[in-house]
Order: structure tokens, then sequence, then C-alpha cells
């Protein structure tokens, strides 16, 4: 397994992370292929994700959207990417579209292959088993306008992940209460911060805290 989740930040905030990430790739001539959570029809983010990597001599990429001109035969193309990026954005909006395009299955059968998958913000939220945290009152950013009931995901990984993380008694104490409510341990992350989960290697770099069972919590 190849994955990397990071939780947000800019480039030099990440740059540990970076390069601990690209040493999984085959090569830097891999082609990177960006899905992003939404449109994103005048590439903005798009040209944002292609700058951060031609800062480590990344020069291929590709661009394939869930929503716009949708066509079920450039999935084979997708697929000679050997590694795919999941931007951020809103997790729910970005599940459903997952979901509508039956691409749980597709990204799963990915990285059972030996594809790296990466995850930003959103993007890691889905690599756990459901995106439930996403409706924390610290997230009303992320509303469920898409009204997505079933909220279970890729289940890549063996927990759950809070990105953008940002000490404060009032969301210490609503990822304590959310603890109580999932079988699975919370990782908030913060900017910067991230994981890089290489075979049976795991390399967390940067602050985070775990929540686990309304307690437990780890400082890092």
């Amino acid at each position: 397994m190849k994955l990397c989740l990071y939780s947000g930040g800019d480039r030099h905030k990440n740059d540990k992370l970076n390069r601990e990430l690209i040493k999984m790739f085959p090569s830097k001539r891999e082609k990177i292929t960006y899905i992003p959570s939404a449109g994103d029809e005048d590439r903005k983010y798009f040209k944002e994700f292609q700058n951060w990597y031609k800062f480590y001599g990344l020069t291929n990429f590709g661009f394939f959207s869930l929503e716009e001109k949708f066509d079920t035969k450039s999935i084979e193309k997708l697929l000679t990417s050997k590694v795919i990026y999941l931007s951020g954005g809103n997790t729910y909006h970005f599940l459903f579209w997952l979901r509508k395009r039956k691409f749980l299955n597709i990204l799963r059968n990915f990285v059972k292959r030996g594809g790296v998958l990466i995850g930003l913000s959103a993007g890691s939220i889905l690599m756990a088993p459901r995106i439930n945290i996403s409706g924390i009152p610290s997230c009303d950013h992320d509303e469920n306008k898409v009204g997505l009931k079933n909220l279970k995901s890729l289940g890549l990984v063996s927990f759950e992940f809070f990105p953008h993380y940002s000490s404060s008694l009032r969301l210490d104490r609503e990822l304590l209460e959310y603890s109580k409510t999932t079988p699975y341990p919370v990782f908030a992350m913060e900017e910067g911060s991230g994981m890089v989960i290489w075979e049976e290697k795991t390399t967390i770099i940067g602050p985070y805290k775990v929540f686990y069972k309304g307690g437990r919590v780890k400082f890092v």
C-alpha cells in the first residue's frame, strides 16, 4: 500500500512530507493525475497543484474530472497513471461523485495494484472507513448540501483523519466527544502535517493529536 495524507498548508510547510512522498514514486517521470473534488473549470487549483510539484522536478501531470465531460472510456487512460491525487474541498460532494461514478472500487483496486494514492484534506478524509468526522460543528464549512446519507468511504486505513487542526478547548472537546461515537482513532493533523504509508511502514510528519474513545489524547 502506498498512501500519502496531507492535512493542508503551503508547499514550504509540507516540504518534508513532499520529499517523503516522492520516495514512493517509481521515477520523477511518472504521471500524477489530479482528481478535483468539484469541477475546477478554470483549472485554478490544478495549476496550483502543478506548481507545487514542479518545484521537485516533476513535470508529467494529468487532470480527471468526475463531473465535467465525464467519459467512462477515459478511465482506462486515468489508470495508466501510477500516481493519483485527490484534492481538497467539500468531502460530502467529493464522496457523492466518487460513488455516482462507481469510483470507490476503482481507487481501492488502484491501490491494491501498487498505485500511489495522495489525498489533501478532503482527499485524506476519504481514505478512512467513513467521512462522519466532516459533520462535527467545527467543520461547518463542509456542509452536506448533496444530502449524502451513506458516509462509508474508501476504507484504506483503520483510522479517521481530521485536517487543518489547530488546538483549542472547543475543538478538542468536540473531537473528544466525536471519538466516543467511532470505533476508530481520530488523527488530528496540523497544517503542514501528514503521513506517508508505504507497505507496512507509516511515517508521520509534523504535530498531531490522537483522540480515541473519549480520551487517551496523545500530544505530539
